[in-house]
């Protein structure tokens, strides 16, 4: 699977956390996994994207629906 995350904010993001949940084609939740973006290089800039390639470990997976829980910015501050 493949995640753009794309800053709205006036803040550099250089952290986020969140979740994955996987679904079948019925809808049925297959289950839930937490992962967290972190730059190699360079922080994200407001108006920039950056792109996350992840494994789903969940065969049979059809959708995901992807929850962001916390995002970190360059001065310390967060957002949950």
């Amino acid at each position: 699977m493949t995640i753009t995350f794309t800053n709205t904010n006036a803040q550099a993001v250089d952290r986020i956390d969140y979740e994955v949940t996987a679904y079948d084609d019925y809808g049925k939740k297959l289950g839930t996994e937490t992962h967290y973006w972190q730059p190699t290089i360079s922080s994200i800039k407001n108006g920039e994207s950056n792109t996350e390639s992840k494994i789903c470990q969940y065969e049979g997976s059809k959708s995901i629906k992807v929850k962001v829980k916390k995002v970190h910015y360059v001065d310390g501050s967060y957002c949950d």
